[in-house]
């Protein structure tokens, strides 16, 4: 298989990728700009990324298929594992990072939908 066969059946799987990239940067910048975002741990920082990122595939692609949904379910775990963990392992600090993510918001988010 090559690279652009591997690309031509992520296109049918979730759809265009300009279009679903311009989404997650978007929903990004949303998760970014809120106050809990710099109270977080790398690690569910990441879990709401990929999250995100699979939230989008489904919305754009295939809602259908079962691999999306279950790393979802995946990433939820992984936050989920580190809040649960013993005391005596310690959590770990919530990354600095510098400011957060600025910019506007894309015209398609702000737009009413009918």
């Amino acid at each position: 298989m090559t690279i652009q066969d591997t690309l031509n059946d992520r296109e049918t799987r979730y759809g265009d990728f300009g279009k679903l990239a311009a989404a997650i940067q978007a929903f990004k910048n949303v998760y970014r700009s809120a106050p809990g975002w710099a109270k977080m741990t790398a690690v569910q920082r990441e879990a709401l990324d990929m999250d995100l990122v699979k939230t989008c595939r489904i919305l754009y692609g295939d809602p259908a298929h079962v691999n999306s949904w279950a790393d979802k379910c995946g990433y939820a775990m992984l936050a989920h594992e580190e809040l649960i963990r013993p005391a005596s392992v310690g959590a770990p600090a919530a990354p600095t990072l510098g400011e957060p993510l600025e910019g506007p918001m894309p015209q398609f988010l702000m737009e009413p939908r009918t």
